[in-house]
């Protein structure tokens, strides 16, 4: 390899290394100003959750703002998709005409996430239940 070729290739990796460098602070200065109320972030309420967004609001309203922050609010994805149950489950009871439990689970987030799900099973944080009262705590 020559040694313009080399200068070259310097060059445009330190330039993709530059772009990428900005391209981050950009993301991070809009996460910062969505924190702290200065940008509105972007919320899409799918309609099997608007029942639930518009009753939650009045009577717990804490849980609808942790909500509006997430990624889940932005991608569209509601209440009912993470809290869904089947008849029969452990912790499913019915919410004004919803089958849901309250406590969404690693199981449960499983259904969308499959990798996180595997990596979480594996780690120390899935015993916790199991640790809690151990010497191992």
């Amino acid at each position: 390899m020559t040694l313009k070729a080399k200068q070259f290739l310097v060059a445009a990796l330190g330039l993709l290394f530059l772009v990428s460098l900005i391209l981050v602070q950009l993301r991070e200065i809009q996460r910062h100003e969505e924190a702290n109320g200065a940008r509105v972030r972007h919320v899409s309420i799918p309609a099997s959750s608007a029942q639930c967004i518009e009753c939650h609001t009045q009577q717990s309203p804490g849980i609808v703002e942790h909500w509006k922050g997430s990624t889940h609010a932005s991608k569209g994805i509601g209440c009912v998709e993470c809290h869904q149950a089947k008849e029969g489950e452990p912790d499913a009871f019915n919410h004004y005409g919803q089958v849901i439990a309250t406590i969404v689970t690693p199981r449960d987030c499983s259904q969308c996430h499959k990798r996180e799900a595997e990596e979480f099973e594996h780690s120390h944080h899935s015993k916790a239940g199991r640790i809690l009262h151990s010497l191992d705590n």
